[in-house]
C-alpha cells in the first residue's frame, strides 16, 4: 500500500498543452482558492496534477475533472461522461485505480464540472449533490461504455460511481462576473477596481499553477510531507500547488486580515442552481432560456458594480433602488398576464423584453444601465434571484 498520495505518480501529469482550456479551469478554480485564503475548508488546491483540480480539505480529497461545452450541443446527458475519449470518467476513472491502497483516511470524492447545463430527465441527474446518487443501471452502462477499452467490471464500476458528484458551473461568457461578486461580497466597499487587480493576480497564479511554473524554491508545507527520495516528483508537486500561505498573499491586499471565513456553503450562491435558476425551471423555462438569464444577470451585476465604483455623487444607491422598483413594476404586472398559463415563463420572458425595448427611457430615466433592454432584463433577473419576482408564479 502507498503511504501517501505524494509518493504515487499522477496519471496525466502533462499540464501545458492546452493553456486556452486552463483559462476557463482557473475561473472554475477560483472559488476554491477564495476559499482556501480565507477559510478552514481548503487546505491546498493542486492544478493539473492529479486531474484539472486537486482540492485538499481537512475531511475530503477532492479530484475534479472540468469539461467544456458549447450550448449548440444541448445539455449533459450521462452517456457524455461514459464516452471513451475524451469522458471525465475515463480520467476520473484513471486516478481512482492509481490511487487505490492510498493510506487516507479522508473522504476521496470525484467531481465533474460541467459548463453549461445538464438534462434534468437524464440519469446524470442523480449525480447532483443532494440526488439519490448512481442507480444500478448507470453501472451497467459505465461498463459497457468502458469494458472494452479500458477493462471494467460491474464491481468496480459501483465502486467508483459511488464517489461520483456532478456539479453545473456558469459558462465561459459569466464565470469571471460570478466570481468578481463573490469577491465584492468579501470585499465591501472596495472599486471594481480593485476587484479586478486581484482577480486577475488570481487568475494568473492558478494558470502558472496548471503549467508547474510557480517557485520552486517555495515547496509546500501544508499538503503532504515530500519523500526526500523523490526530489523530482515533489518538485512538480510543489510547482503545481496554491497552498494557504501562498492564497492568502494573493488576497490579503483586498481583504486584509480581519475578514470572515467563508466557506462552501457561502459559495453556493454564486453558483449552480441559484434562485433565478429554480424559479425560471418551476415557471417553465427550458434550459438555453435559464442559460440565457444567467448570462443577462452577470452582465447587469457588471454594469451595477462599475456604475458604482465610479460614482462620485453618493446618489447610487437610491437611484438603484428607484430603478429596481421601476423594472419590478413592469415585471410583476406581465407575469400577472401570463400566470394561468402552465410554462409562463417564456411568454413573460418575451413581452418583458419587448417592453423593456420599447420604453427603455421610461424604465431607465437615469441610464444607469444605459437603456439597454437586455442588460435591464438582466436587472430583473438579479430581482428574481433575490426572489421578488417569480415569471408567472410566486415569488
Amino acid at each position: 500500500m502507498a503511504p501517501s498520495i505524494s509518493e504515487l505518480e499522477a496519471p496525466d501529469d502533462s499540464g501545458s498543452d492546452a493553456f486556452r482550456r486552463f483559462r476557463f479551469q482557473a475561473h472554475v478554480a477560483f472559488p476554491f482558492c477564495l476559499q482556501g485564503a480565507t477559510g478552514q475548508d481548503v487546505t491546498a488546491v493542486i492544478c493539473e496534477h492529479f486531474e484539472d483540480l486537486m482540492v485538499e480539505e481537512p475531511e475530503a480529497l477532492r479530484f475534479a475533472q472540468i469539461k467544456t461545452r458549447n450550448l449548440d450541443y444541448g445539455p449533459w446527458r450521462f452517456k457524455d461522461l461514459c464516452r471513451p475519449n475524451p469522458g471525465a470518467l475515463v480520467s476520473l476513472l484513471r486516478t481512482h485505480r492509481a490511487i487505490t491502497g492510498l493510506e487516507e483516511q479522508r473522504r476521496i470524492i470525484y467531481e465533474v464540472r460541467l459548463e453549461g447545463v445538464i438534462d434534468r430527465r437524464d440519469p446524470i441527474s442523480k449525480l447532483l449533490p443532494g440526488g439519490e446518487g448512481a442507480d444500478e443501471q448507470m453501472a451497467r452502462d459505465l461498463k459497457k461504455a468502458l469494458k472494452e477499452t479500458h477493462k471494467l467490471g460491474i464491481a468496480e464500476a459501483r465502486e467508483f460511481l459511488s464517489r461520483v458528484l456532478v456539479r453545473t458551473v456558469d459558462t465561459r461568457e459569466t464565470i469571471a462576473a460570478k466570481n468578481l461578486l463573490a469577491l465584492g461580497a468579501l470585499a465591501g466597499d472596495r472599486s471594481v477596481n480593485e476587484l479586478k487587480r486581484v482577480y486577475d493576480h488570481a487568475i494568473e497564479l492558478i494558470c502558472s499553477a496548471m503549467e508547474g511554473k510557480l517557485g520552486k524554491d517555495e515547496w509546500p508545507t501544508v499538503l503532504f510531507e515530500a519523500d526526500d527520495s523523490d526530489e523530482e516528483r515533489a518538485a512538480r508537486l510543489a510547482a503545481k500547488t496554491l497552498d494557504k500561505p501562498r492564497l492568502k498573499e494573493v488576497f490579503e491586499p483586498l481583504l486584509g486580515d480581519d475578514v470572515p471565513a467563508i466557506s462552501a456553503t457561502d459559495l453556493e450562491a454564486f453558483e449552480g442552481d441559484t434562485a433565478l435558476v429554480r424559479k425560471l425551471r418551476i415557471a417553465g423555462a427550458g434550459d438555453q432560456l435559464i442559460e440565457q438569464a444567467r448570462k443577462l444577470r452577470a452582465t447587469a451585476t457588471r454594469r451595477e458594480l462599475e456604475f458604482r465604483s465610479s460614482d462620485l455623487s453618493g446618489s447610487a444607491e437610491a437611484n438603484f433602488v428607484d430603478l429596481d422598483e421601476r423594472l419590478l413594476t413592469v415585471a410583476v404586472a406581465i407575469g400577472e398576464i401570463h400566470k394561468a398559463e402552465d410554462a409562463p415563463a417564456p411568454a413573460v420572458f418575451n413581452d418583458l423584453l419587448e417592453r423593456l425595448e420599447q420604453a427603455a427611457p421610461q424604465y431607465d430615466p437615469r441610464s444607469l444601465f444605459g437603456r439597454d433592454a437586455m442588460t435591464m432584463m438582466g436587472g430583473v433577473c438579479e430581482l428574481s434571484d433575490e426572489c421578488r419576482f417569480g415569471w408567472g408564479r410566486d415569488a
